[in-house]
């Protein structure tokens, strides 16, 4: 059996996953399992930063209630123009010798000059690499005082990449030969793609959706026809969805719910 057969049949549970988009918090519950990813639920949380914590931490607390999700701790994923995220190469590091390789790696990766940061990092699932998110040590420290303060449990503060990753071999395979798969966000058109040139690439461009794509295909190497996908191609259709829910331009964080209903099958990339 294929390695992605093995994963799809060790599919199974449920996770909640959390994306800071601007001044809103979108949250997304959903249930995993081999045949399919039902979407339990999705609460949107408005100007977050203005009201009081524990405000919308009551929202939320609510929201878990109402679903019986109130013991589940959230994956959080970071708007990605607040991070630097690099892939880097690391053929046949032992397990071992692994943290000291990435160690060495950061100092030549840390983007913010004198300014403390904080990374995460861990291997791509074909283990011949690893994905390292960093970001300034004040924004993450910012962000865990807000949910700590709003009472919510956070498993992990994450990045796009990792959960992208992860999310499109957890019940499918991303396409052979490579893709680029675009998605307009707050902060503008995120890109992630992978191919033998460039086995993981992510970025946010304040570009024309047909400008960013030319980019990026040169970057990695695709010239097939139809190389270029949204990010819900990537991504298992929802099995169920409940009535009212919009799932429209919400793929991150549907990636990132079901990256935290299977986290032995994840890229745990946490900072």
């Amino acid at each position: 059996m294929k390695t992605g057969e093995w994963r799809k049949w060790l599919a199974a549970g449920t996770g909640v996953g959390i994306e800071i988009r601007g001044d809103r918090l979108e949250a997304m519950l959903v249930r995993v399992r081999p045949w399919g990813v039902q979407v339990a639920g999705m609460l949107s949380i408005e100007r977050f930063r203005e009201r009081p914590a524990a405000d919308w931490g009551a929202e939320y607390a609510s929201f878990l209630r109402e679903h019986g999700a109130s013991h589940l701790a959230a994956v959080v994923l970071l708007p990605r123009h607040e991070l630097t995220v690099r892939y880097v190469s690391l053929p046949g590091v032992s397990s071992k010798d692994l943290p000291a390789a990435v160690e060495f790696q950061l100092d030549e990766l840390h983007p913010y000059g004198e300014e403390e940061a904080l990374h995460g990092w861990a291997r791509t699932l074909d283990g011949t690499g690893v994905l390292i998110g960093i970001a300034r040590a004040e924004l993450i420290h910012r962000y865990a005082a807000w949910f700590a303060e709003a009472g919510i449990r956070v498993a992990a503060f994450t990045f796009s990449a990792a959960v992208l990753h992860a999310a499109t071999r957890l019940l499918t395979q991303p396409p052979e030969g490579g893709f680029l798969a675009l998605e307009e966000g707050p902060a503008g058109l995120e890109a992630y793609g992978e191919s033998a040139a460039r086995p993981v690439f992510s970025a946010v461009f304040d570009l024309a959706p047909e400008r960013a794509a030319a980019l990026v295909q040169a970057e990695l190497r695709l010239n097939e026809e139809g190389a270029v996908r949204r990010l819900w191609e990537l991504l298992p259709a929802p099995a169920a969805v409940p009535e009212g829910v919009e799932l429209g331009g919400r793929a991150l964080l549907y990636a990132t719910a079901m990256a935290a209903a299977c986290p032995w099958l994840a890229v745990k990339a946490n900072l």
